[in-house]
């Protein structure tokens, strides 16, 4: 059974921060209450971020929904769940 995690949607991100006039990477991670080098390291692993990154993220560019800013994805399944 493969299983479903979040994705941040990169694109619609970079537009929301901009519309919000957050013109950096840090301007966004101190709006949402985290460490730059926190925002950092979820944007550029791909890991599924966590629900306080979540939470900081809508609240920091509100209106946006969380159906904008993130997308559902399967992962393949590992040879251990085979």
């Amino acid at each position: 059974m493969a299983t479903t995690t979040i994705q941040i949607r990169s694109d619609a991100l970079k537009r929301h921060r901009i519309a919000a006039g957050l013109t950096s990477n840090y301007a966004l991670a101190r709006a949402m209450g985290l460490e730059q080098s926190t925002l950092s390291r979820t944007l550029g692993t791909g890991r599924a971020p966590s629900s306080l990154f979540v939470a900081g993220l809508l609240r920091a560019l509100q209106p946006a929904t969380f159906e904008e800013l993130f997308e559902l994805v399967e992962l393949a399944p590992t040879e251990d769940a085979a």
